[in-house]
């Protein structure tokens, strides 16, 4: 895997209501989305983190998350809340707010995978859509 610059919320601005508004670049070779990498307007309590991606620029389509019995759920984002220094925010349905970190709620990561890992596009799973897959059969 290929490490990945993501930004993210420096710990200074933790708790500070808003008043450190400060983000710093790490490695990571995984790694929570943003509320703003997910598409989400940035809220007063929080620091701009990455930019929007290509595949949530349609609003709230394609942000939830699902359980393979097709139960939707709350998710964590990597974006903390800076008015105290347990609260994190999540992605609900069709939603988003912030919780305690202790709320009981799913991830959805994003990950970078090497330039050899073979994928495949299916225009034939979701209607009007090309869905890449990996190919674990190569």
């Amino acid at each position: 895997m290929v490490p990945s610059d993501i930004v993210v919320t420096d710990k200074d601005s933790i708790g500070g209501g808003g008043g450190g508004d400060i983000s710093r670049a790490i490695k990571r070779y995984v790694f929570l989305l943003s509320l703003r990498e997910l598409g989400v307007p940035d809220p007063v309590v929080s620091v701009p983190e990455g930019q929007t991606l290509v595949y949530f620029r349609n609003g709230l389509t394609g942000r939830t998350a699902s359980l393979s019995n097709g139960r939707e759920i709350p998710y964590w984002t990597r974006t903390p809340s800076t008015r105290e220094t347990y609260l994190v925010f999540i992605i609900g349905i069709n939603i988003f707010g912030f919780d305690t970190a202790g709320i009981n709620s799913g991830v959805r990561p994003a990950f970078a995978l090497t330039r050899t890992t073979p994928i495949t596009t299916h225009t034939d799973i979701t209607r009007g859509e090309t869905i890449f897959v990996l190919d674990i059969n190569n």
